[in-house]
C-alpha cells in the first residue's frame, strides 16, 4: 500500500487549482459539480485540491495543501470519509485548521449534491461570495417511471400476477427482486415485490429463504425476478448454489438484450459491445442450465409464446427451476 500511495502522491489523476488562502478537497465527481457552481470561475480566496484517488489517499498531498490554507471545506458524495480522513492527517502534523464538511454541518448530510446545496455550502463557508442557490436540486428517477409502453416486462408481471391469485394470493409467495428496470414491478398496478437489495442479489437472497421456510416446513412458494444484466453481475453465483443446495425456487431472468434503465448498455449477453460493434454475445441459456438447476423453460415474448404457462410449470418444479423470458426492449434496443 504504500508503493501505492507514494504514485497517488504524484498522479496527474490528482491535481490543484488556485491559490486562495482558503481551500475545498472535492473528491471524485463532486469536484465538476463544484466548477460548474462557479461557472468554471475559480474565485482568488479559494484554492481546490482534486481528489480521485482515495484508497489509499496521498497524504503528502493533502497536508502540502492544508499548509497554505486557513480553513478548508470538504465535498463528497459519500458518507464523510474524506473528511475524517483529513481531519486524520492534519492531526497526524500538527496543523491547526477548521476543517469543515458534513460532520459539521456545512454541506447536506443526506442526499446527492446539487448545485444549490454546493453553492450553499461555499456561502456558509467563505462569507462574500454571495453564490446562487437556484437551480435544480434533483434528478430524473427512471425507478419511479411506469413502464415503458410495449415493454416485455409488462406481460411477464400479469401472467405472474395471476398464477399467483390462483395459487391463493400475495401470503402465499414470497417475491424477491433487483434494482433495474425490474424495480418498476412494485409501482402500481403491480406493487409484486417482498423483498429487493442490490443488483443481481434477488437469487443468492431467495435461496436462502427458499430453504429456511422448506427446513421449517414453510408452503410459501418463493420467486426470485432478476434481469439479464443482474443475471450477469453477480445473479450467476447465487444461482450455481441455489442448484447446488436444491433450493425449492423459481428464478426468472427477464431478458431485454441489455441494460435498459440506465440508458440501452451492453453486457456479456449482447449483440453489440459499448462501441456497437459486434460481438459473440455469451450463452445466458446454456450458463443457466450449466449450473446444474433442475428445469429451464425459455419463453420468447416477441413471438407470443406462453409466459403463464411456463410460471405455472415453475411453480410446480421441484428443486431449482428457471424461466428466462426474452423480449426486446422498445426504447433501447436495435432494429437488426
Amino acid at each position: 500500500m504504500d508503493i501505492v500511495r507514494s504514485r497517488f502522491e504524484v498522479s496527474p489523476f490528482n491535481s490543484v487549482e488556485g491559490d486562495g488562502s482558503y481551500g475545498v478537497i472535492a473528491g471524485g465527481f463532486s469536484y465538476s459539480k463544484l466548477m460548474k457552481t462557479l461557472s468554471y470561475k475559480l474565485p482568488r480566496e479559494l484554492g481546490i485540491l482534486h481528489l480521485t484517488t482515495f484508497n489509499p489517499l496521498p497524504h503528502d498531498l493533502i497536508h502540502t495543501f492544508l499548509q497554505e490554507k486557513e480553513s478548508v471545506l470538504v465535498l463528497e458524495e459519500s458518507a464523510p470519509l474524506i473528511e475524517r480522513a483529513v481531519r486524520e492527517v492534519a492531526q497526524r502534523a500538527g496543523i491547526t485548521l477548521p476543517i469543515c464538511g458534513r460532520e459539521t454541518g456545512h454541506v447536506n448530510w443526506v442526499g446527492e449534491l446539487f448545485s444549490p446545496q454546493i453553492a450553499d455550502s461555499l456561502n456558509r463557508f467563505l462569507s462574500g461570495l454571495d453564490l446562487s442557490t437556484e437551480g435544480e436540486d434533483s434528478r430524473p428517477r427512471p425507478s419511479r417511471e411506469p413502464l415503458c409502453e410495449g415493454c416485455p416486462y409488462v406481460p411477464v408481471f400479469e401472467a405472474l400476477m395471476e398464477v399467483i391469485e390462483e395459487l391463493g394470493g400475495r401470503d402465499e409467495v414470497v417475491v424477491v427482486g433487483d434494482p433495474g428496470c425490474m424495480v418498476r414491478g412494485q409501482l402500481p398496478p403491480y406493487e409484486i415485490m417482498d423483498i429487493k437489495h442490490s443488483l443481481g442479489s434477488s437469487v443468492g437472497i431467495a435461496s436462502g429463504i427458499a430453504l429456511s421456510l422448506n427446513k421449517n416446513s414453510g408452503k410459501k412458494r418463493v420467486i426470485a425476478l432478476c434481469g439479464d444484466s443482474g443475471f450477469f453481475h453477480s445473479g450467476l453465483a447465487g444461482l450455481v448454489d441455489a442448484a447446488r443446495m436444491k433450493a425449492p425456487l423459481l428464478v426468472m431472468i427477464l431478458d431485454n438484450g441489455l441494460t435498459a434503465l440506465s440508458g440501452g448498455q451492453p453486457h456479456p449477453a449482447s449483440l453489440v459491445d459499448a462501441r456497437g460493434a459486434p460481438q459473440r454475445a455469451a450463452d445466458l441459456v446454456g450458463m443457466v442450465r450449466n449450473t446444474g438447476v433442475g428445469e429451464v423453460w425459455v419463453v420468447d415474448l416477441d413471438r407470443g409464446e406462453d409466459i403463464r404457462s411456463a410460471i405455472k410449470k415453475g411453480m410446480d418444479t421441484q428443486g431449482t427451476g428457471v424461466i428466462v423470458a426474452r423480449g426486446r426492449c422498445p426504447q433501447w434496443s436495435r432494429e437488426d
